[in-house]
């Protein structure tokens, strides 16, 4: 009984160590157990201040991006507005384009023919003061010896270089006019064309040669072959546009023509004057502003001959055929003033 006893005293002794050394450790353990909820609260507060940098750049970032796609939705709609301008411009350029074909197509073109033949030399441009090139006296050479011109056959003008003067730019003028009828339901198309003959080898600075219109308050519209423009002076105010190189050789063709709109169009329409060279029309249209009731067709030349035709033959340029949509705007002018 009493080893029993002793035994059991033993094992209640131990056992109250034990607690009492789990009582000792919780001291520690709480301790420890602190340091590690310090430790937790120090990563939650150190995540907690990144988390408020990171929203504050992405707060940054997203005010940038909306800043952005507005400056982006701003410069769509301009070039938006811009390329809708452009489509509304075109789209009326077609729309004019397409009335006036419309109109062309809906109303034809009536060649007028005009017989015609050279009468007049210019008393402004001649051989020289004597004016030995006067069609009513012709005289067979130039009392100065300056280069003269011959009409032969009505059709032709022949001319013959210096002896011993210099050769100069002569005019000739048609005798038959072009005039604006007073009643008429077509467009209506005159038009001529002159055979070139180059005297000798072309010299850029010798030969010359000039066709075009003359009202008769000396209004002109004139293609300058050497200079390669279309001259329009009206009231001693001269437009000049420049075509392309215009390059012309032995036996080149130029024509000139003048279409009148129909008599209900002339309110709404103007008359123009276009030209051509072997057949195919050179450059644009030019608008006839005023003074444009008749015109008188005429030359200028210089070592150089030419052979016109009037309508009796047919013509190289297809008059059947004559469809022009594209006119001369101030825009195009290189050259413009007064005439002195």
């Amino acid at each position: 009984m009493t080893e029993e006893y002793s035994k059991l005293n033993i094992e209640l002794k131990q056992m109250m160590l034990s607690q009492l050394s789990d009582v000792l450790e919780l001291p520690n353990k709480f301790k420890n157990f602190q340091n590690e909820l310090n430790k937790e609260k120090d990563k939650t507060t150190s995540l907690e201040k990144e988390i408020k940098i990171l929203k504050t750049e992405m707060d940054e970032e997203i005010k940038e991006l909306k800043q952005n796609f507005k400056q982006m939705l701003d410069e769509i709609k301009t070039e938006n507005t811009k390329q809708i301008g452009i489509l509304k411009d075109l789209i009326n350029q077609k729309d004019e384009n397409v009335c006036f074909e419309t109109k062309q197509e809906q109303l034809s073109v009536c060649f007028q023919k005009v017989p015609n033949k050279w009468i007049e030399i210019g008393s402004d441009l001649n051989c020289c003061e004597k004016k030995c090139t006067d069609a009513k006296k012709p005289r067979v050479k130039c009392i100065e010896g300056n280069g003269f011109i011959k009409l032969i056959k009505n059709n032709e003008i022949k001319y013959i270089d210096c002896l011993h003067g210099c050769n100069k730019p002569i005019s000739v003028y048609a005798e038959s006019v072009w005039t604006k009828e007073k009643e008429c339901v077509d467009y209506l198309l005159y038009y001529f064309e002159i055979k070139c003959k180059i005297q000798g080898e072309k010299n850029n600075d010798k030969n010359w040669l000039n066709i075009g219109l003359e009202s008769p308050n000396k209004n002109t519209i004139t293609l300058e072959v050497e200079a390669s423009t279309i001259c329009y002076n009206i009231k001693n105010n001269t437009k000049k546009f420049k075509l392309p190189t215009l390059s012309w050789k032995d036996e080149d063709v130029f024509g000139c023509g003048l279409v009148y709109p129909p008599t209900n169009k002339m309110n709404e329409e103007l008359p123009y004057v276009f030209f051509t060279k072997n057949g195919k029309q050179i450059g644009k249209a030019i608008l006839v502003e005023d003074d444009f009731d008749s015109y008188r067709q005429y030359v200028i030349l210089k070592c150089c001959s030419l052979r016109a035709y009037f309508g009796k033959n047919h013509f190289v340029y297809d008059t059947t055929k004559h469809f022009i949509k594209e006119f001369y705007e101030d825009s195009d002018i290189y050259v413009s003033g007064i005439l002195f």
